[in-house]
């Protein structure tokens, strides 16, 4: 009987300790979470690189520190999934050059987004109106998440700012805004 609580205690220990998430899992939440089309690519020590030409290394990846830790999750929770964006994915800097993803400079009335969007709609455009939704509820959003994903109406308003940004400015100038 002894030997039976023995085996049985092995056996649940093996299990406690098995991964319960799979390489092939980890990969494939990697790959989502950093999408070339959000203009991300893989942190230096992930990726094959040649030229701007890039795959996930994913020898790397299944010897990473943070691949323990995930294999080993109770849950494919939003702090793990942020955490491993962090450590495979870049999002800022020369790690983006490499992948042939360059820095945009925006005109200074959208680096100035959200700050002046009050200032913005004050000046009552019927060009900028249709959007005054979209940039309430859009604000509401980044304070509850840091960088959330740009809506394409978001962007429809920035291009309809830089389109416009001549008489924008000079309102603005007139109104001492």
């Amino acid at each position: 009987m002894l030997t039976f609580f023995i085996f049985f205690a092995l056996i649940l220990g093996t299990v406690e300790s098995a991964p319960r998430w799979s390489t092939q899992k980890l990969i494939e939440v990697i790959e989502r979470s950093c999408p070339p089309k959000n203009l991300l690519c893989p942190n230096p020590q992930y990726g094959l690189f040649d030229g701007y030409y890039w795959e996930w290394d994913y020898e790397a990846i299944r010897n990473s520190d943070m691949a323990q830790t995930f294999h080993q999750a109770p849950e494919l929770d939003l702090p793990l999934l942020k955490s491993l964006k962090k450590e495979y994915c870049c999002r800022h800097g020369p790690c983006l050059i490499r992948c042939g993803i360059f820095p945009k400079k925006e005109i200074d009335l959208i680096e100035a987004f959200p700050r002046n969007a009050a200032d913005l709609f004050s000046l009552n455009l019927p060009e900028l109106e249709p959007y005054r939704g979209h940039v309430d509820k859009y604000i509401k959003l980044l304070k509850l998440v840091p960088e959330p994903i740009v809506p394409a109406e978001i962007e429809e308003f920035f291009d309809t700012v830089h389109k416009h940004r001549n008489l924008i400015r000079s309102r603005l100038n007139k109104n001492q805004l």
